[in-house]
């Protein structure tokens, strides 16, 4: 799966969680990895 996620109503500088509700997602000891996280855009440091 693929997901997007439009950050660009944000403000720079705001602190952001990113949840994925996997409940009923397999079995009880079921895994799920991220693997590539990717930013496109500038980055304010």
């Amino acid at each position: 799966m693929t997901f997007k996620v439009d950050v660009s109503g944000i403000q720079a500088g705001t602190t952001a969680t990113l949840y994925f509700d996997l409940l009923g997602f397999g079995n009880r000891d079921a895994k799920v990895t991220i693997q590539i996280l990717k930013y496109y855009g500038d980055i304010s440091i």
